[in-house]
């Protein structure tokens, strides 16, 4: 009885340990399986941390939103000469000097005046025309175009367009042009009155036709007409509209044909204006206004009244003065950074 009891304490004692054993085994395995489970999270997710590195890595165009600039403030280039005080219209020549005229009152001339010094190179009489009211310069490969287009009051019905040779303004001081007459397809009030929305001083070329850009006083915003380049009477026909928020004086075009840009102003109290710019980029065809646009606030004060494109994106522009006293300048800045989404 004896020896029975001792074997049966043996054998719980046996059964006691392996029982510990095994539950020892147990927890070993849980505590493999979290650290596998751990481990295999961690894998997973640093293989997500790792993908999604990759694709920030591989993608194209990684946007960035930081505000583009609304405001302006351009370079002065030189001194304007004396003889332009009235600028209001400009074209480009070459690096080293631009074309200019003045404005009504002044005579059928323009100048080549330089962009270096405070000199005029060279002045181009035109002989069979008068100076009513020029306002704009266009041009194209073959011609210049001279727009006798001012209509501040309403009334004109003489407003036209003198077409230069450039052959003949480099082989003479004195020519001749063809004339391109024309009225507004939407005009048929031609009384005198001071809030209408016909007056023109911005036309650029672009491909076979020309551009008429209105300084509506009315509405402050501006109608786009084409006109044909070619010599005789012709309606000026409507193609739209954009709303400006002023009065624009004048227009260019890039030499790629892919960028228009619109002068303007407001005037907040007798003579005192505040320019502006507007570009129109990224457009269908002719539709200038159909693509992307972007206004520029000057950030000084001026009757801005002339402007070009000249190479490289660089844009010119320059303002009059009625009293001849006060100092003019061309003005300069580039807008390829300003042409960003």
């Amino acid at each position: 009885m004896k020896i029975k009891s001792i074997l049966f304490l043996f054998a719980m004692g046996i059964f006691f340990i392996a029982c510990k054993k095994t539950e020892v085994l147990i927890e070993q395995e849980k505590e493999n399986e979290k650290d596998e489970i751990l481990i295999h999270d961690l894998t997973e997710q640093q293989q997500r941390e790792e993908q999604k590195e990759k694709e920030v890595r591989e993608e194209p165009n990684v946007v960035i939103n930081i505000p583009l600039p609304t405001e302006i403030t351009p370079s002065i280039l030189v001194e304007i000469p004396d003889g332009l005080n009235e600028i209001s219209g400009m074209i480009y020549h070459n690096q080293e000097s631009v074309y200019g005229h003045n404005d009504s009152g002044g005579g059928p001339v323009f100048s080549d005046f330089s962009l270096t010094d405070k000199t005029i190179n060279k002045t181009i009489e035109i002989t069979n025309a008068t100076n009513k009211d020029w306002e704009d310069f266009a041009q194209d490969n073959d011609f210049i175009y001279v727009a006798d287009v001012g209509n501040n009051w309403g009334k004109r019905k003489d407003l036209r367009l003198y077409k230069v040779a450039k052959t003949d303004i480099a082989s003479s001081t004195q020519v001749t042009s063809d004339i391109i007459d024309f009225q507004f397809s939407d005009q048929t009030d031609f009384s005198s009155r001071p809030d209408h929305n016909f007056n023109c001083e911005a036309v650029i070329s672009f491909n076979d036709q020309l551009y008429l850009f209105s300084k509506n006083h009315g509405d402050f915003k501006t109608k786009c007409y084409t006109l044909s380049k070619n010599a005789g009477e012709h309606i000026a026909e409507l193609k739209n509209e954009f709303d400006v928020g002023g009065l624009v004086t004048a227009a260019t075009v890039s030499n790629d044909k892919k960028t228009v840009a619109l002068l303007g102003y407001n005037e907040i109290a007798d003579d005192v204006f505040e320019p502006f710019l507007w570009l129109f980029y990224d457009f269908d065809g002719d539709d200038f206004f159909s693509g992307k646009s972007r206004k520029l606030d000057i950030t000084f004060q001026g009757q801005m009244e002339s402007l070009c494109f000249g190479d490289g994106g660089k844009l010119y522009f320059a303002s009059e003065t009625e009293s001849g006293l006060d100092d003019q300048y061309v003005y300069y800045f580039n807008i390829a950074h300003f042409l960003n989404d």
